[in-house]
């Protein structure tokens, strides 16, 4: 697992591993629902920031999670 931000417009966390990883990252971002932009471009994979800036993200096995500011539920489906 390896997972980096930019600073508060977006975050990836990506699992090189054969395992799906359950991992709590703080972030920079807002609190709010992102998102996932690597998992769809329609928003059905979601990820939900908390107030204190951490996010709790699944990775399948060999796979990412990406979001960022501009990637919410409201802005997809406009």
């Amino acid at each position: 697992m390896i997972a980096f931000g930019r600073g508060g417009r977006a975050f990836i966390a990506i699992n090189n591993s054969v395992r799906t990883r359950t991992v709590t990252y703080h972030t920079a971002l807002p609190a709010g629902e992102y998102c996932d932009v690597y998992a769809s471009a329609d928003c059905s994979g979601s990820v939900h920031v908390r107030f204190d800036g951490d996010a709790t993200l699944t990775v399948p096995a060999g796979s990412a999670v990406a979001f960022h500011i501009a990637a919410t539920p409201y802005t997809v489906r406009q």
